[in-house]
């Protein structure tokens, strides 16, 4: 276990200050994320330095020249490592130079792990750069659908140069539409699409579309597990993943989308963790219905006021390629996270493994936890509820593992860690482990009829709009309604 600790006060200095930003152990610099706030509690900018949302990007070394007074920094170089705290003084005319070592916690890599964040606004070529200050191997930019009947967006370098097509500036197109929210990752349509177009069709249209040899599939994944849409979008079994951690959860609670499902799961959902646990309830129920979509994250970073890699998703790998990361993704071999990085195994299996058996399994839980913020509590889920559910304080003085547990029936189980922060839904979870008793995946009819209730409110929706409209959208409605119908027969 381990925790980050504040950085040292660099003591006096006059008129301009140089601060390395140097890895503990080898005084190797890092490109870090830095914020820098001024007398007036102001987020400033150092010159010639690349920033968004007051995060600067210090590539090992920090040169600053101010006004006298009081000045705070922030400095991370992503979850792996500590992050450094800490406040300086400058007087007139003087200079000082030091370093700051932030030490390195974890080495995902080494354990086969990469980390990606799949919903930033940011170009391209500036999310790239960011990348290696926050520990990542890759981040989706994401641009919004090209409809026929609205302008295209253009973001950051994309206004000064309106050169080359989409799909060379950005990974990832967006479907913003309120009804919406859906993400389609390696993919350009060939021609703008009207408005009018039914998100479910944009989803055949993308799976239609066939990868040349050496490249990524196209990805679809749901960016909004709350949209009018998604009982239908499950329907259609085209759905890759969805983002578990995602807009509506942020680095300080601000500024955060929405929830507004419209079927509320059941719970209490009041305070500001409430929009992450509707958010985790809904996923339940999609793998409670015999779903099995594994969770991703996205920051939002560029228009939220969280850093790349703020939620950001792991998958086991065991290299850096990106095709068989996005393939380990699909399979669910992977864990999500805003904060700890947990690490876990059963049976020496990996997330998104099937356990087959006829009478029951034994688990043998490894865990492996690395965090800067305080735990709350550790916990097993299984088929919703819990199995396993420990205070990081117990979970310690039982040796840090988890007793042995059986499970005797199908279904899915998570390992989920959440920490002490009230001010957000800051949490890590693995994506699930799946039991097959007798070759049997388990189908929860509660949760059918919960999104069969979805979907009636989501045909009621579509009957306010035009008559035009309606009859693009029944064929997929039609479809879903036979899915769920059929789902527990």
């Amino acid at each position: 276990m381990a925790f980050g600790v504040a950085g040292p006060c660099l003591g006096q200095a006059k008129g301009e200050i140089v601060i390395d930003l140097v890895e503990a152990k080898t005084d190797l610099k890092l490109l870090s994320r830095v914020k820098l706030v001024g007398p007036n509690g102001s987020a400033l900018k150092p010159r010639s330095l690349e920033q968004v949302q007051g995060w600067s990007l210090v590539d090992g070394k920090l040169a600053f020249r101010g006004k006298p007074g009081d000045y705070r920094y922030e400095i991370f170089h992503g979850p792996e490592f500590a992050p450094a705290r800490g406040h300086f003084t400058l007087d007139k005319n003087s200079e000082a130079i030091d370093s700051i070592e932030l030490p390195r916690h974890a080495d995902l890599a080494s354990e086969g792990w990469f980390g990606g964040d799949l919903l930033s606004y940011q170009p391209r070529q500036s999310a790239e750069r960011w990348l290696h200050a926050e520990s990542l191997l890759l981040s989706s930019s994401v641009a919004v659908m090209p409809f026929q009947d609205r302008p295209r967006e253009k973001t950051g370098s994309d206004a000064a140069n309106d050169k080359g097509d989409l799909a060379s500036r950005f990974t990832a197109l967006l479907d913003d539409r309120p009804e919406s929210g859906l993400l389609f990752h390696h993919w350009s349509p060939s021609e703008p699409y009207s408005g009018d177009t039914p998100s479910s069709r944009l989803i055949v249209l993308a799976k239609q579309t066939s990868a040349e040899e050496g490249q990524v599939p196209v990805h679809v994944e749901i960016q909004n597990i709350c949209a009018r849409d998604l009982p239908i979008w499950l329907a259609s079994g085209r759905v890759d993943s969805v983002q578990l951690l995602s807009q509506h959860l942020t680095i300080d609670g601000s500024r955060a989308s929405k929830i507004l499902p419209l079927v509320v799961p059941d719970g209490n959902f009041r305070g500001e963790r409430g929009p992450g646990r509707i958010v985790e309830q809904v996923y339940f129920k999609m793998l409670d219905a015999g779903l099995r979509i594994p969770p991703t994250a996205g920051s939002g970073f560029g228009k939220s006021p969280s850093p790349l890699g703020y939620n950001r998703v792991y998958a086991l790998t065991g290299s850096q390629n990106e095709a068989v990361w996005w393939e380990a993704i699909r399979q669910g071999n992977s864990f999500v996270s805003n904060g700890p990085l947990l690490r876990v195994a059963i049976n020496g299996r990996p997330p998104g493994h099937v356990f087959q058996f006829s009478s029951n399994v034994e688990l043998d839980i490894g865990v492996a936890l690395t965090t800067s913020d305080p735990i709350e509590y550790l916990e097993v889920i299984f088929n919703g509820s819990n199995i396993y559910k420990a205070a990081l304080d117990e979970h310690a003085k039982k040796g840090g593992k988890i007793p042995p547990l059986e499970i005797k029936q199908s279904g899915w189980l998570i390992v989920r860690t959440v920490t002490a922060r009230d001010f957000t839904y800051r949490m890590a979870s693995t994506a699930p482990f799946y039991f097959e008793l007798n070759g049997q995946n388990r189908i929860d009819p509660q949760a059918v009829e919960f999104f069969r209730s979805w979907l009636a409110k989501t045909r009621s929706e579509i009957a306010k709009l035009s008559s035009d409209i309606q009859q693009l959208h029944e064929p997929y409605l039609k479809s879903a309604e036979r899915f769920w119908a059929t789902r527990t027969d």
